[in-house]
């Protein structure tokens, strides 16, 4: 019935329901089994004619094919990765893909710590060149002031009378300045807010780039553990299948994998080397920068001294013509005083008021002088303050940019700190994790094995269970209320004999069809072929009280229903060349389908075990469970609902003695 099964691949769903839980496990087992031998068989075919049409195909003339290289075997040629002995191992390759990570991400925190530095760095720097710019303009300021001060001494007594307008003038041009100065601050102000919202946006937009980059990473890592689970499985169903074509297959695809994720390197490292000369180029310009900043400061030191010279000399050269102009007055005032003797009577008292007035306007002259000279001894001491401050500047840059060097030889060594402990934290967590897979692995094994000797213990416990009753059965009569206990303590247990041949089978009648017709051909075949085995007789000939004819699944289960567990019938079905057990469990009534199409009888599958009769089938079952999987034992039959009118009498003949 089984090869039946298998060969039309179909079963109807009639029989199907008849079928125990384990029996139906067995046959989608067999089932599966059969479409994966058709499927091998299907293939090797395949296989056949692929090379008969290919040695058989003439190639055309500009047609284009791929050459496969082939092997000693015929077979493509394929390059296992590490089997050569200059390939790396997978050790190797390991411990240099740990460390390459570990700098990276070493690479990358430092980066982080550069970028906040470079930030801090690029503020002073501008407060730094923001301070310079005020004091070049405050230099600019007290030039141009030396200047107008110096031209104002020269010009004084030729000025006097506008010396109040020029007063004027100079207020409103130092409120201008002022106003000038209060625009450059509130630009500078703006500037500034400018300058932080930009980098308020800069910081923003790094920190997005690092969560998606950590989002990236994060996804990796599932598509990677997916990945992993998806090749464990692969290999599991490959052996199962023991398929070596896709095994080929799924190490070229590491093979690409392996090759794909090692240009990534070699791209990553190309990137890295590319920004490291951008790097270079940049300080270059900016070293180049401030040696053209340092041009300028000394050029501009040297027109200040050259300005300074020039404002000597002109002093100098106001003394002298001052001197001069005194000299050319007196003699102008002795002619005067010679011409105007005759009257020096009528204007003594004009004589006496104007020189009054020139005294006093000389010595205003002079106070005034004094005053500007003292002005210019003033700015000149804050010129040299200002120049005393550039000299400052100038140093704290060069110890500036030598701490910059130290910090930069300190992240270095800091990096490459960082980088080894990275890669001793990544070696560690995964010495860690082969330790978890190797006793994760050691317990499943172990509980398999487990379960491989129990399964094989049972076994052994079966078949000498089995031995034992099929000798009772032959040697001693009725013991249907003998329970497990009984027969363990029983002294007429003879073991078998291990010259003892087993006994043969016939092979089943080949002109029967695989299923019966009707319910006479199923009456007819119990008394042609089963009757004369005794099935469903016990040892005196007699129907057994388990025995039952021609029932369906529902009146069975209607006379098990109201006993207790343990209740048993074996009932004769009509869909298949057999039997079918329905026995009372706790919770529902379970059906054992038997297969009597052979010369024994046993339950459905091929590693079920065969008796000799149906007798002893169920006597077995009294002490065995019915399954593997539960504790089923036939202990009490169920008989017939009416003693005068059994449900198996249109089995026999009326001349059979009941």
């Amino acid at each position: 019935m089984l090869q039946q099964i298998l060969r039309d691949m179909y079963i109807d769903p009639e029989l199907l329901a008849e079928l125990s839980d384990e029996q139906k496990d067995i046959l989608f087992c067999k089932m599966r089994e059969e479409q994966v031998r058709r499927w091998h068989v299907e293939e090797k075919k395949f296989e056949k004619e692929k090379k008969k049409n290919k040695k058989d195909k003439k190639k055309k003339k500009n047609d284009k094919h791929i050459d496969w290289l082939q092997g000693e075997d015929g077979k493509e040629w394929v390059w296992v990765m590490g089997e050569h002995d200059q390939d790396k191992r997978i050790s190797t390759i390991h411990e240099e893909l740990l460390h390459e990570k570990a700098i990276k991400q070493a690479h990358e925190e430092a980066k982080q710590k550069l970028a906040q530095e470079e930030e801090e760095r690029r503020k002073r720097q501008q407060e730094e060149e923001e301070q310079q710019l005020k004091l070049f303009e405050e230099q600019e300021r007290l030039a141009s002031e030396a200047a107008k001060l110096e031209e104002e001494r020269r010009k004084a007594e030729e000025r006097e009378r506008k010396l109040r307008e020029e007063q004027e003038r100079l207020a409103k041009e130092m409120e201008k300045k002022k106003e000038e100065e209060r625009i450059q601050e509130e630009e500078r102000k703006k500037e500034a807010q400018r300058r932080l919202e930009e980098e308020r946006k800069k910081k923003e937009a790094e920190k997005k780039v690092e969560e998606e980059r950590r989002k990236k990473e994060e996804r990796n890592r599932k598509l990677q553990e997916e990945r992993e689970q998806l090749e464990k499985a692969k290999k599991d169903e490959l052996k199962r299948q023991q398929e070596e074509e896709r095994a080929a297959k799924l190490k070229e695809e590491r093979l690409a994998l392996e090759k794909q994720r090692l240009e990534n390197l070699k791209k990553e490292e190309e990137e890295k080397r590319r920004k490291a000369a951008e790097e270079q180029r940049i300080a270059k310009e900016k070293a180049e920068k401030e040696k053209e900043l340092q041009r300028q400061a000394e050029e501009r030191e040297r027109k200040l001294k050259e300005e300074q010279q020039r404002l000597a000399k002109e002093k100098k050269e106001q003394e002298e013509r001052i001197k001069q102009e005194n000299e050319r007055q007196l003699k102008l005032q002795a002619e005067r005083t010679v011409k105007l003797a005759q009257e020096k009577a009528r204007l003594f008292e004009a004589e006496e008021r104007r020189r009054a007035e020139l005294e006093k306007s000389m010595k205003e002259a002079k106070k005034k002088q004094e005053q500007l000279e003292k002005e210019r001894r003033e700015k000149e001491e804050q010129a040299k303050k200002l120049q005393a401050q550039a000299k400052l500047l100038k140093e704290h840059k060069e110890r500036e940019e030598l701490e910059r060097r130290g910090r930069d030889a300190k992240r270095i060594e800091e990096e490459r700190q960082r980088a080894e402990e990275i890669y001793q934290k990544l070696k560690q967590e995964e010495v860690e994790m082969e330790e978890n897979n190797r006793v994760q692995i050691e317990n499943i094994w172990n509980v398999q094995l487990r379960r491989s000797k129990v399964a094989d213990k049972s076994k052994r416990e079966r078949a000498r269970w089995a031995r034992k009753e099929i000798r009772r059965s032959r040697l001693s009569g009725f013991f249907d209320n003998l329970n497990i206990e009984e027969m363990m303590k029983s002294k007429t247990i003879i073991p078998p004999s291990n010259n003892e041949p087993p006994p043969a089978f016939k092979p089943s009648e080949a002109n029967r069809p695989a299923q019966p017709a009707d319910r006479q051909a199923v009456i007819d075949w119990y008394k042609e072929v089963q009757y004369s085995k005794g099935a469903g007789l016990d040892l005196t000939k007699k129907p057994a009280k388990w025995f039952h004819g021609i029932i369906s699944r529902q009146k069975a289960e209607e006379l098990l229903e109201p006993k207790s567990m343990g209740h048993f019938l074996v009932r004769v079905s009509e869909r298949v060349w057999g039997y079918v057990l329905s026995y009372k469990d706790e919770e529902r009534v379970k059906h054992f389908l038997i297969d009597a199409s052979g010369s024994g009888y046993q339950f459905f599958g091929n590693e079920a075990m065969v008796h000799v009769s149906l007798y002893d089938l169920v006597q077995f079952h009294k002490v065995r469970p019915l399954s593997t999987a539960g504790c089923e034992l036939a202990k009490t039959p169920c008989g017939q609902e009416s003693d005068s009118q059994p449900d198996y009498q249109d089995l026999f003949d009326d001349n059979t003695s009941l």
